[in-house]
């Protein structure tokens, strides 16, 4: 049994921040490349315009689709998780273990990730301008870099991608499941957010690097909760083991 304890513990101890040298190293890529390089910006979402202000992906059925339903069916998967935690504690045997802990992921990154950090510290605290309204596609206001605060948007603004969030929380689905679970979640996620910040380029909505760094934001956000939870279960199983020596030496 001790031996059983001290293998979870040290389990615990080596994948708790695993994944921590891939999210730097995109963090820091993606910021110095985006500094040093600003006009990638420009240039990607210029591939995307037709002239006059117009980006000719608005008049797309399917973009305008995509566009309507993300927010839908984040909220939509929101409230699902919810019922399911709160039907876990009402009748707990009703939910299984496996389903619980992905529904207090999407909970989790939901809230932290895309409500707080996203929305709340990131768009209305960065006041980016969005590609239709600076002056390179007929708007009145100048570029803003990639993360340099401005005045010149107050509220829901362009740095970070909201909707390109939605797809990529995706990637909570398997924050507490096993390794082979998790890169599957995340690669979902990856892709699902990707395609969407896409769409949101093609539109004039965001540039490439607002989607970037939507990753970046919910990846991190997805990266902290998990080695919280992982703490708690290191806690949990040091306290175990802590109990089942006490009860050997009490025999």
């Amino acid at each position: 049994m001790i031996q059983t304890v001290h293998a979870l513990l040290k389990r615990f101890t080596c994948v708790q921040f695993h994944c921590l040298p891939g999210w730097f190293c995109l963090f820091f890529v993606a910021s110095i490349f985006f500094t040093v390089f600003p006009q990638v910006d420009i240039w990607f979402s210029q591939l995307f315009y037709a002239d006059q202000g117009v980006f000719k992906a608005n008049d797309w059925l399917l973009v305008k689709g995509v566009y309507h339903l993300t927010p839908w069916m984040g909220r939509f998967a929101f409230i699902f998780a919810v019922c399911i935690l709160l039907l876990s504690i009402l009748s707990p045997s009703k939910v299984s273990r496996r389903h619980w802990r992905r529904a207090a992921a999407v909970v989790s990154v939901v809230i932290l990730g895309i409500g707080l950090l996203v929305h709340t510290v990131l768009k209305d605290g960065m006041g980016r301008p969005r590609p239709r309204d600076v002056q390179s596609f007929m708007g009145a206001t100048a570029y803003v870099p990639v993360m340099v605060p401005s005045q010149f948007c107050q509220t829901n603004c362009s740095f970070v991608s909201g909707h390109a969030a939605v797809g990529f929380a995706v990637m909570s689905m398997g924050m507490l499941s096993v390794r082979r679970r998790r890169q599957f979640w995340l690669f979902t996620g990856m892709v699902a957010g990707g395609l969407i910040g896409l769409v949101r380029i093609s539109q004039g909505g965001h540039f490439l690097s607002d989607v970037v760094f939507s990753l970046i934001a919910i990846w991190g956000a997805h990266l902290l909760i998990r080695a919280v939870w992982l703490r708690i279960r290191y806690w949990q199983f040091q306290k175990a083991n802590i109990l089942v020596s006490e009860l050997q030496r009490s025999l």
